[in-house]
């Protein structure tokens, strides 16, 4: 008998513990975004397919391409047809190959914020602009979306709470929008989403209101709200209202609402850095709490082991969080640490740096 009970003593030691960590255990992504940069283009199959591989085994299922071109730089388009595989067509493979999928984002202008601060005709023209790009770069995108990973298109001009209020502009972005979708939809049936962020501007209910309308009227589909935590422009009990009143207003449109949630911290002067996972977990657990699916910001470069102590550090937290709570656990060996030789990395911000002081201009 008393084997028996020191057999059991320690099991139910064990099994008290796994109810703890099981209480315990945040949301886990499901979802990525990725930054495309030069410096990626110049990255082989071999590398690419070991990241996804990662991914994959972590829970990856889908892969936000945030844009497929930067400015005047184009990430899926080669200068001949001779020429080089294109990033893009090396993310498709790769999604492929680990049953990822592949939401394909559009054109980002690094000028964008400067080109809207302007008066509604300024506007108007710049609009124009865009409309005649965004119809050539969908067809250039059009084959490259045939593909079984292809998930749908993201709009890569992000939306925010200072400069739509007033002056017909919330119209004009309306009439912008609209006909984004209207060309995309010329060919692709596959689900529209776009991003927002929140400086604190408008209360929560407003902003709700204007994204209920902003959405119904142009046909976009789904929401990407971003936490605004690394960022430093909300806190948790402000994210919380803003993420109750756009759930409760989009949710009776049957739109679908996604948080952004930052892995990053503002480091003052040095720009931005991994996040620890305790304030992570934190964050992803009010995500859970008002039941929402939440998209990491990102596994490349803040969650990667290759990016430095910091982001080493949260890869390691992440995964051993994840061996605890999940059943089918990641099992990643050493190799998958292995380092990679430093390259020049461009300054990290959350998504396009979100306003013009935090955006970078040159995606290398």
């Amino acid at each position: 008998m008393k084997a028996i009970a020191g057999f059991f003593l320690p099991c139910l030691v064990l099994f008290h513990a796994s109810m703890s960590i099981a209480e315990d255990c945040p949301y886990f992504f499901q979802e990525t975004f990725l930054q495309p940069t030069t410096s990626q283009s110049k990255w082989d199959d071999e590398r690419w397919d070991s990241l996804f591989h990662d991914w994959q085994r972590l829970g990856i299922q889908r892969v936000v391409l945030q844009w497929s071109r930067y400015g005047d730089t184009s990430f899926h388009a080669s200068n001949s047809p001779t020429g080089p595989e294109t990033l893009v067509g090396k993310l498709f493979k790769v999604a492929e190959n680990n049953d990822i999928e592949l939401v394909l984002g559009l054109k980002y202008d690094p000028d964008f914020w400067g080109r809207i601060s302007g008066g509604l005709q300024h506007r108007s023209v710049y609009f124009e602009q865009r409309a005649m790009e965004r119809r050539l770069l969908i067809d250039e995108l059009t084959e490259l979306a045939k593909q079984d990973s292809f998930a749908g298109w993201y709009i890569a001009d992000e939306v925010d709470d200072l400069n739509w209020r007033g002056d017909g502009r919330q119209e004009q972005l309306i009439a912008y929008l609209s006909r984004a979708v209207r060309q995309i939809r010329q060919s692709s049936e596959a689900p529209i989403s776009i991003s927002a962020f929140s400086n604190g501007k408008l209360p929560s209910r407003q902003w709700a209101d204007f994204w209920n309308d902003v959405l119904n009227a142009s046909g976009i589909e789904q929401l990407y709200f971003q936490d605004g935590l690394g960022a430093d422009k909300l806190n948790r009990e402000e994210l919380k209202l803003y993420l109750d009143a756009l759930k409760t207003a989009l949710s009776a449109s049957n739109k679908k609402l996604t948080v952004i949630s930052e892995l990053f911290r503002m480091q003052g002067e040095s720009g931005f850095q991994s996040a620890d996972w305790g304030w992570v977990k934190d964050n992803l657990s009010l995500v859970r709490e008002i039941d929402l699916e939440a998209s990491a910001f990102a596994f490349h470069p803040y969650l990667d082991p290759k990016e430095g102590d910091a982001a080493k550090q949260l890869y390691e937290q992440y995964r051993n969080a994840q061996w605890l709570c999940t059943e089918t656990r990641p099992q990643l060996d050493s190799a998958d640490l292995k380092e990679l030789p430093q390259e020049d990395r461009q300054p990290r911000a959350g998504l396009s740096g979100a306003d013009p002081e935090l955006r970078s201009r040159n995606p290398e």
